[in-house]
């Protein structure tokens, strides 16, 4: 049965006002089934990462109305946007964002603990998804000690730590050789499909693009075009 994860009504996005306004998105319209892996792909300052931010509920629209995994964005008050992050929506940075001062499993656990999960449980979690993403010889390491590959892999085992429904990643493999690259791509399909997650990726990279199921291109704010690539995550 088709399930619709994410919804974008006519959206629009201003930065600013007056004289200083930009619209960071214009009149998007756009469906995420359950199960895609959808590439959002365009140059820098396209919309790509605005669209991303509306999807997480960290930025609401100007315009139009945005609907993630059932829910009403814009008629949700701000601890129900952050439960509803923490939740059900895993999110992979470009630069990672893990903290330095936390060991690899310490990162990968904090979402449990903030949501409550007991410290065991947490723990096991983070452990079994370090094996997953092949780092669990990592998991007494800190940030600096690991490359940019493995960091990368350790953010997306934290974003999928509470099983989100929704995995949204901003160019993750924007700061990685092509070698990395791959091997985050793969893991992201990989991932996807045990885990049963719907991924949404940003990118520049034709590359990165190729491994998704839907390529959508943008420019100036706007969707230009839509392409099924024929890939399943």
């Amino acid at each position: 049965m088709r399930r619709v994860v994410a919804l974008l009504d006519r959206v629009s996005k201003q930065y600013g006002s007056g004289e200083n306004a930009t619209w960071a998105l214009r009149s998007v319209c756009l469906e995420i089934e359950q199960g895609e892996f959808v590439a959002l792909v365009g140059p820098s300052g396209c919309g790509k990462s605005s669209l991303l931010h509306l999807l997480a509920g960290i930025d609401r629209p100007s315009q139009g109305r945005v609907v993630v995994l059932g829910q009403s964005l814009g008629e949700l008050e701000e601890r129900k946007l952050t439960e509803l992050r923490l939740g059900r929506i895993g999110i992979v940075f470009q630069f990672f964002n893990l903290l330095p001062t936390l060991t690899a499993e310490e990162n990968v656990e904090l979402p449990g603990l903030l949501r409550g999960m007991a410290p065991k449980e947490a723990r096991q979690r983070a452990r079994a998804l370090l094996e997953e993403v092949g780092l669990s010889h990592r998991g007494r390491h800190r940030p600096e000690q690991m490359s940019g590959g493995e960091m990368q892999r350790v953010a997306v085992a934290r974003a999928l730590l509470l099983e989100p429904a929704l995995v949204l990643a901003d160019e993750p493999t924007g700061n990685l050789d092509s070698e990395a690259s791959q091997t985050v791509i793969e893991l992201f399909r990989d991932l996807g499909r045990r885990h049963g997650a719907t991924l949404v990726l940003a990118t520049h990279s034709q590359e990165v693009a190729a491994a998704s199921s839907r390529i959508v291109r943008m420019r100036d704010g706007q969707i230009l075009g839509e392409e099924p690539v024929g890939r399943k995550p």
